[in-house]
């Protein structure tokens, strides 16, 4: 699994608080980039647990669910064996599809393919994209 680091991520990005054995989904409250203080990322609970301390935080792997939250939509024109999920914003098209279990998001600009893994990376490269936060339905 990815290590974070704060340089990784911006406020408002989702992560999971990790306490015991259990992953929580963590909102980025504020973050610590020059290492003034002893926690360097500070987090709050998403899902209304009340849990604000973790031992350490993780990335969230790209799913199926989450791209449904995070707003794509299945591709009307994609093989019926092979769904694709499409998020579209101006000029950009965000797509994954059933053959890589929706783990991997591309983005081709260029001719290039962007491979986005984690939700804080596609929540970043959005907003640098778009100067827009990707909007979340519901968690």
């Amino acid at each position: 699994m990815k290590k974070l680091e704060a340089k990784d991520l911006r406020i408002g990005n989702l992560v999971y608080g990790v306490a015991g054995n259990k992953k929580i989904v963590a909102e980025v409250t504020d973050l610590d980039n020059v290492n003034l203080t002893e926690y360097p990322i500070w987090l709050a609970s998403k899902d209304g647990d009340g849990e604000d301390e973790y031992e350490s935080i993780e990335p969230i792997p790209l799913t199926e669910e989450w791209l449904l939250k995070l707003g794509f939509e299945y591709d009307e024109f994609s093989d019926e064996d092979n769904p694709f999920l499409d998020l579209r914003y101006n000029r950009f098209l965000f797509q994954s599809d059933k053959s890589v279990n929706y783990n991997t998001v591309y983005l081709t600009i260029n001719k290039t393919d962007i491979k986005i893994k984690y939700v804080h990376e596609l929540q970043n490269i959005f907003y640098c994209l778009t100067g827009n936060e990707l909007e979340i339905k519901h968690i």
